[in-house]
């Protein structure tokens, strides 16, 4: 085929134009069927037409999902959040405008296989025009801190890995306060003050103290957590405790046996491993 022939989408079958065609690995796409793809989706030159048309299956099995969804907690400042749905066990990264129209991807917090808290850390010196025009540095020297709060998740979805969300509109940047001027001491005075210095030691400036920085440290923690699968602190069932004790290495302690829910002589409900059941005493 010439490089000017006609092309056609190989999933909707509409006319691609001149600048409108998105390369697949055996195939063609228009435009409007790559707007459908996972906004987090980046493997799409990589991909086959069938590949493809599974995923925009799931996109529009997504739809039901994002109908049923409900914000209980968002995450960040931004135009894009984290969004989670407790009850449902689900999030989303997107704006509230993709979820009340859109079709953002809703998933499953058993999807998320890691979450990790990303702090993006730059300094650089303050400096200031002089009489000439010229920047300088500031006299004692400065530091201006430039920060950017990000959650990085990790998924087990066929599409894509892993989604980053900014939770900082901007980025947060701290000034290293200016030292204060020296005062004109009579002689013991400055003598006082310098001892006074001396042995209280000179204290740096950090900028991990400032109220913002600590603000959105505690909000990306938060969202780590709120990412977490389910613990499940139930017991073993007895199947799954023969199991476990057929398992057991040789010489593994009798403490570590795993002992039923509920004691067989009376009922009581046991909340961790006995030898003996703490209601009537009878051994397990």
């Amino acid at each position: 085929m010439g490089l000017f022939d006609k092309k056609f989408c190989d999933i909707c079958g509409a006319k691609i134009g001149l600048l409108g065609n998105r390369k697949l690995e055996d195939g063609n796409l228009c435009k409007d069927c790559a707007a459908k793809l996972s906004p987090f989706f980046s493997e799409r030159r990589d991909s086959t037409v069938a590949q493809i048309r599974d995923q925009l299956a799931w996109r529009e099995r997504n739809k039901a999902l994002v109908a049923e969804f409900h914000c209980d907690r968002a995450f960040g400042e931004g135009s894009t959040r984290l969004r989670v749905d407790d009850s449902a066990r689900r999030f989303a990264v997107c704006s509230s405008r993709d979820l009340e129209g859109g079709n953002p991807d809703i998933l499953s917090l058993d999807d998320v296989t890691s979450a990790e808290v990303r702090i993006n850390e730059r300094h650089n010196q303050i400096e200031h025009r002089d009489e000439s025009g010229k920047m300088v540095p500031d006299d004692p020297p400065r530091t201006r801190w430039s920060f950017d709060f990000s959650v990085k998740i990790h998924v087990d979805n066929p599409w894509f890995d892993q989604i980053s969300v900014l939770l900082n509109r901007s980025t947060v940047t701290i000034d290293e306060p200016e030292a204060d001027k020296p005062k004109q001491d009579d002689g013991l005075q400055k003598a006082v003050r310098s001892i006074r210095q001396f042995l209280e030691g000179a204290k740096p400036f950090d900028p991990h103290k400032d109220e913002e920085y600590l603000r959105f440290a505690a909000m990306a923690d938060e969202a780590v957590a709120a990412l977490k699968p389910a613990e499940d602190d139930a017991p073993l069932d007895q199947e799954d405790a023969l199991l476990k004790q057929d398992e057991m290495p040789p010489g593994a302690p009798a403490e570590d046996v795993f002992r039923p829910k509920f004691c067989p002589n009376c009922g009581h409900k046991l909340d961790a491993p006995h030898k003996f059941c703490p209601n009537c005493g009878e051994k397990l």
